[in-house]
């Protein structure tokens, strides 16, 4: 949001170009004199100062001839003075550009959007690169560090211009490419002497209670238990009746590998619903229609010919318009009772983009000249399917109710319809707001031409803000998916690393049943249902876990802000459930592979 300072003497003139310019979503300080204005100058942090040169106390070319010493902020200068050499004066002293009164409200708004525009394009941000005491300063080809000048080769400069520029930059520009962090060696070797030992507590005082004799005979470790407990193979061929008993027949490891698969299952869902979150509040994420240039209508009117979406759309570079028509705070009844409404109007294309955000009904009965309209959830004024809404004696049923849209201007609840059902109910044809899609490369000479197509009606570049908003998302998707990946890999490592011992544990035991004739593919089968026991004892327990902590958290704050029923994440369990089979695979690979690789002497003399 860019923050502009209004240097202006004239109450009614401060009163209008406020509400004007709050309204095109600027940041607006007003100063009637200049100690106001030196008061508000204090920390400098504007983008546009916008300056009258007659004023009570002095004139705006001595503030601004104060702000150029220590400031290359545009400066407008917006004054009655329309006399040739105070034109020239004010230009000469630095203002960037001069506007006389009257003027026209729109043209100013452009030209003020065009100013905060260049002052963008030709910013330091665009001539320098800069991260971790790395400057990089590109007008001259020149790259420094903590101040001192690198000598580097033509690909070597490039390459770091190409990191600066597209590795390093946004939400990364503050994140140190390398630090040695003495609280975090030291919170990371506390942490991992803790974790080692517990983890040889317990069996430490398992081998300290070990008989001597027991050692020697090879039976230290669960003869007496598997002879108390011996596997019933039932319906199940032998091998895997072993390997289910030696899953289930070990408690703790039992418990230990079913925690490890719940804590990831459950940490996926809850991830997964948090994106729900992000989905929801930043719903341009997804659309396919999100706006590269908006033309507003300066008085909220629908005064935009649909003529000018038609040329605007001949532009080179463009590959759509879609128009937007309203009535704010338009008197109505709903289900008979009487209020007020915003009523807006969706084309065809915002309709379809409109079916990802459908929290319940039918959309289809809003397309063309019907009966039917749609409402936009909200918490405060709850429409649901099937009520109606009058407007000028016309009504409407509620055919579906969208979690996220166009929001409200007068708090009144949000109505949709089509274009055709607006211009019956309201005899509208023309619009309030005009949305362009344009391609990535559009050139600035079709930019100037949809401004100028665009008169005096106001226009807002939204490309810079729709970047930083998507790489805002990607750099939190990054962060989730990032930590659940290390969750999973900890998790795969746990399986196969218990695996691995237990078939370590159980060589002996391996070794006689070879002995006996058990080929290799049955000792595999039967590691195979020791890792399937703990997969599948996990997988129900953290999908009964996890998915109930889903259904919470999307009940508790999505369902309650924006609507909609829950449903099952499917693709997120079907991804558990993928990442759930790879780790059984490769737990039992290594394992089985060394077992039938060992001669079968030498499994049975393994000590």
């Amino acid at each position: 949001m860019s923050r502009i300072l209004l240097l202006e003497d004239d109450l009614s003139l401060v009163n209008g170009l406020s509400f004007a310019l709050k309204k095109q979503g600027f940041a607006l300080n007003t100063a009637r004199t200049l100690r106001e204005a030196d008061a508000a100058w204090v920390d400098g942090s504007y983008d546009l100062l916008v300056l009258d040169v007659s004023l009570p106390d002095g004139s705006g070319f001595a503030f601004c001839e104060k702000v150029r010493r220590t400031s290359n902020v545009p400066i407008m200068f917006l004054t009655a003075s329309d006399e040739e050499t105070n034109i020239i004066m004010g230009l000469d002293m630095g203002g960037d550009d001069y506007i006389t009164k009257p003027f026209k409200l729109g043209v100013l708004l452009s030209r003020i959007n065009a100013l905060l525009r260049r002052a963008n394009a030709f910013c330091a941000e665009d001539t320098e690169l800069q991260s971790n005491g790395i400057r990089v300063l590109l007008l001259q080809g020149q790259a420094f560090k903590n101040g001192e000048l690198l000598a580097l080769t033509a690909a070597e400069y490039k390459l770091l211009c190409l990191i600066l520029r597209f590795v390093v930059k946004g939400e990364w520009v503050d994140m140190p490419l390398f630090a040695v962090s003495a609280s975090g060696i030291l919170s990371g070797a506390v942490a991992g002497v803790v974790t080692v030992f517990i983890a040889a507590h317990s069996p430490a005082r398992q081998a300290a209670r070990v008989s001597p004799a027991a050692v020697v005979s090879g039976n230290a470790d669960t003869a007496a238990h598997y002879a108390a407990h011996a596997a019933k193979p039932g319906l199940l061929k032998v091998e895997t009746s072993l390997g289910i008993h030696h899953a289930m027949g070990a408690r703790k490891n039992l418990f230990l590998m079913t925690g490890s698969f719940v804590l990831m299952i459950v940490l996926f869902l809850a991830f997964s619903a948090c994106l729900d979150i992000v989905h929801k509040l930043l719903p341009s994420v997804n659309s396919h229609l999100t706006p590269d240039f908006s033309i507003y209508s300066v008085d909220d009117t629908n005064s935009l010919d649909p003529a000018m979406a038609d040329e605007i759309a001949a532009l080179p570079g463009v590959k759509c318009t879609y128009g937007t028509m309203s009535r704010t705070a338009q008197p109505a009844r709903i289900n008979g009772a009487e209020t007020t409404i915003d009523l807006y109007s969706y084309g065809d294309a915002m309709l379809d983009d409109a079916k990802r955000s459908v929290a319940s009904g039918d959309l289809s009965k809003v397309y063309g000249d019907s009966g039917y309209a749609l409402a936009i959830f909200s918490d405060a004024t709850r429409l649901n399917v099937g009520d109606s809404v009058t407007v000028n004696g016309q009504t409407l049923e509620i055919a579906c109710v969208l979690s996220e849209g166009i929001g409200s201007i007068s708090g009144a609840p949000v109505i949709v319809c089509s274009g055709e059902t607006f211009t019956r109910l309201t005899g509208e044809t023309h619009y309030m707001l005009l949305n362009v899609l344009a391609e990535k490369d559009i050139s600035d000479a079709a930019v100037q031409k949809l401004y100028a197509l665009a008169g005096d009606a106001a226009v807002s570049d939204n490309r810079e803000l729709q970047s930083e908003v998507n790489g805002s998302y990607w750099v939190f998707r990054l962060a989730a998916y990032g930590f659940l990946a290390i969750i999973s890999l900890i998790t795969v490592l746990n399986i196969v690393n218990s695996i691995s011992m237990g078939v370590s544990a159980r060589t002996r035991q391996y070794g006689a049943m070879r002995a006996v004739g058990m080929e290799g593919r049955q000792i595999t089968r039967m590691i195979a249902a020791e890792a399937v026991t703990y997969a599948a004892c996990g997988t129900v327990t953290g999908l009964v876990l996890g998915l109930a902590l889903h259904h919470l958290i999307y009940a508790k704050i999505v369902i309650t802000h924006f609507g909609g029923v829950w449903r099952v994440p499917t693709e997120s369990i079907a991804l558990v459930v993928l990442l759930v089979a790879v780790s059984c695979v490769l737990a039992v690979h290594g394992p089985a592979r060394r077992i039938r690789n060992m001669p079968i002497t030498a499994t049975i003399n393994e000590l």
